[in-house]
């Protein structure tokens, strides 16, 4: 919990029913203890297994760490410059060098904001470098040489290019331009010198890569606030085609978004929502033009994906009806196999296989719950041992917080809605009941984990409601769209039915 005004203003529009006060908390956890931001996030492994890459928040900024794997001691602590910035996202480029992406807020103002910076940096601190941004030119001399000019743009990481180990593909979209007249260029940036080389150009905001690195698809948002795909056709033994609108054939559908390619390059998967229901994975062949649906849940959007090792490919599927699960799609899949080990292993958790070696005997795994904002572990796919790394909120005890329950209702007009009931570890009798709606109010939802606001309450005795009323979204186009001119109607009946 960033901000202890978000709770208060929660509770202020939240239905509290003072109804016997009689709960018995076993331990009064201090304020400033429950609404400490976690120190931990992002831990990787390096594609050698040598190190660890870690963001730690101190003093209000994000840090990025580099730690020995045997000992876990640090080598090096990196910050960046500049009042209010902090490290962002964190890429291992090859054993030795990573790049971030650099972040800015303020004390006035706590939203993150990207305004388009990369640095670069050895393990070891050496050739730290800012390959891209208003900062990254180089100072011309004397000298007829052509130095690097600073970027004053915004970009988008497209690819890593895995195979390469000293360039990323990145798209690049200039300040204050009208994103009609002006479409983002596409460049090879080398993560050591800087130096940009331009590859192409995208139709949409966005772009997506085949396995090769080839550009195949991209994306925008038109004025209509829909989304419009662009395809490039790439037949065997033959030049990639231009770029052309993407459309399924005799293909009925609401929503479409290409997700990755499989390893063959043949077929792309699909996040496809037909006539209201659900979103479902669809895997189309490019060139049969043939599309067959692999997985859907009836009740929730899919809401994340496993993918392979090594390839691109689907192997597993996530749903949020209630608490995480996952469909496995390929029942022989090394990495399908591991994830349900390590789900067995850590019951009543969610689990995530957040980064692995190049050779895959090492995977770094975040597990996380309703009463442990997140431990990291190394596990090794030899030996399957987990060894434990580090902890988000390491002052929080999880034996002290209180559990968070799925809940059913049913509204007076016959619909079923979903949400979650979370109640103080000790209580005897009635409870005071804070109803805590969720932001958006469309198309966001609530999710069974970890809530600082929530085991706030429940540790000063309250009963905590969070409920998914119609125009939540994560469970069908449909049931989002019912919420549409329903403020202070349908949406608040949903509220006041699941609290009754």
């Amino acid at each position: 919990m960033k901000n202890i005004n978000i709770l208060w203003s929660a509770i202020v529009f939240s239905i509290c029913f003072s109804i016997e006060l009689s709960s018995l908390s076993a331990k009064q956890i201090p304020i400033n203890i429950l609404s400490k931001t976690p120190e931990v996030r992002d831990v990787q492994i390096s594609p050698n297994g040598e190190y660890f890459s870690v963001i730690f928040r101190k003093d209000g900024r994000d840090l990025l760490g580099v730690l020995d794997r045997n000992t876990k001691k640090p080598i090096n602590l990196f910050g960046v410059k500049g009042q209010g910035k902090s490290i962002g996202a964190v890429y291992w480029i090859n054993n030795e060098r990573l790049i971030h992406t650099i972040v800015k807020s303020s004390k006035y103002n706590t939203t993150i904001f990207d305004y388009g910076e990369i640095n670069a940096i050895n393990v070891d601190g050496s050739r730290k470098k800012a390959i891209f941004g208003y900062q990254s030119g180089e100072k011309q001399t004397g000298t007829r040489i052509k130095k690097k000019r600073s970027d004053r743009a915004w970009f988008d990481i497209i690819d890593l290019l895995e195979n390469d180990d000293k360039h990323i593909l990145i798209s690049v979209l200039p300040w204050q331009i009208d994103l009609d007249e002006v479409k983002p260029e596409v460049f090879k940036l080398n993560v050591y010198s800087g130096r940009k080389k331009k590859t192409g150009k995208l139709p949409g905001r966005w772009g997506m890569t085949d396995n090769n690195g080839n550009l195949r698809f991209s994306w925008r948002v038109n004025d209509n606030n829909r989304l419009v795909i662009y395809y490039k056709e790439a037949k065997l033994n033959a030049p990639i085609g231009d770029w052309q609108t993407f459309d399924v054939k005799d293909f009925d559908y609401q929503k479409i978004f290409p997700l990755a390619f499989t390893k063959d390059n043949k077929s792309v998967y699909l996040n496809v929502t037909i006539k209201d229901k659900t979103s479902a994975l669809h895997l189309l062949n490019l060139e049969e033009q043939s599309i067959e649906k692999i997985y859907q849940h009836d009740l929730v959007d899919t809401s994340d994906y496993i993918f392979d090792f090594d390839t691109s490919n689907i192997v597993a599927v996530r749903n949020d009806f209630g608490k995480p699960s996952y469909e496995y799609l390929d029942k022989k899949n090394a990495k399908g196999k591991l994830h349900r080990i390590l789900s067995k292993a850590f019951p009543n958790n969610h689990v995530g296989i957040v980064s692995a070696t190049k050779d895959n005997s090492y995977v770094v795994v975040s597990v996380t719950s309703d009463t442990n904002s997140g431990d990291y572990y190394l596990f090794s796919t030899k030996t399957l041992n987990a060894d434990y790394i580090i902890s988000a909120s390491p002052w929080l005890d999880p034996a002290e917080m209180a559990n968070m329950e799925p809940q059913t209702f049913e509204m007076r007009d016959g619909v079923t809605i979903h949400g979650y009931l979370t109640k103080p570890k000790v209580y005897k009798g009635k409870l005071p009941l804070v109803v805590m709606p969720h932001g958006g109010p469309h198309g966001r939802r609530d999710y069974w984990g970890f809530n600082y606001e929530v085991q706030l309450l429940a540790n000063r005795g309250y009963a905590v409601l969070q409920v998914n009323f119609r125009g939540s979204g994560g469970f069908g186009l449909g049931f989002k769209e019912k919420g549409h001119g329903e403020w202070g109607a349908l949406m608040q009946d949903d509220l006041t039915d699941a609290t009754i």
